[in-house]
């Protein structure tokens, strides 16, 4: 069986994620019109997990536009507790 620990949440800012995916312009996936729709459907569904996870006493947000160390040590401490 497999028990979950924790959930982790990593929240940034839309339009610093649009400016992160203007920058690498990599591929599809890099497309605007996609990561709208991408967010739509997010955002239809997070309250719903977050109030489920919450009630668990394991639902965590961290902030995902610092470095990306620094989020790694965030979820570093999260899931090493």
């Amino acid at each position: 069986d497999i028990v979950l620990r924790q959930v982790i949440e990593i929240t940034i800012n839309p339009e610093v994620a649009i400016e992160r995916i203007k920058r690498r312009n990599r591929g599809t996936d890099d497309d605007i019109n996609l990561f709208n729709d991408r967010m739509s459907v997010y955002n239809a569904e997070i309250d719903e997990i977050r109030e489920f996870y919450t009630l668990k006493g394991i639902f965590n947000t961290i902030n995902g536009e610092g470095s990306p160390e620094n989020t790694a040590r965030e979820i570093a401490s999260i899931i090493l507790e």
